[in-house]
């Protein structure tokens, strides 16, 4: 019995089955190779994608950090101007303390008599006082 199934194995295992098993097998490493050849050519271009990627973020980073610290100084400058600009609109400003509102009386003409009768101002300087009396409110 079993030289019979070593027989028939002999019969079916012929040079030609090896020789087409072999081609086949042949074949197919070739394209396992051709594939890992081309997986490896397109995973360099990711990686060079990639790095290009990187190159040009860290450069925009780089643009915004540039930009950033610009609008900073810009910034700091146009607040050193606005305080500046407050303080000039405040140089001739006078803050008058101890003046006493009674009831229904229009603080601003309190000042403008005091100014035009006690400091005796003429009507060009009073018609350029302007009176503000949040500190009564």
């Amino acid at each position: 019995m079993i030289k019979s199934l070593v027989k028939k194995v002999d019969t079916l295992v012929t040079k030609d089955n090896l020789k087409s098993l072999e081609t086949k097998f042949d074949t197919g490493i070739q394209r396992i190779e051709t594939s890992v050849e081309s997986l490896k050519s397109e995973v360099r271009e990711v990686k060079d994608i990639s790095n290009e990627l990187r190159k040009s973020l860290e450069f925009e980073r780089n643009r915004v950090d540039e930009a950033l610290e610009e609008i900073s100084k810009k910034n700091a400058e146009l607040e050193e101007k606005l305080i500046l600009l407050e303080k000039h609109d405040r140089k001739y400003n006078i803050l008058i303390y101890g003046v006493e509102k009674k009831q229904n009386e229009d603080i601003s003409k309190v000042v403008y008599n005091f100014f035009a009768e006690q400091l005796e101002l003429d009507e060009e300087i009073l018609l350029s006082v302007r009176v503000v009396s949040d500190y009564y409110n």
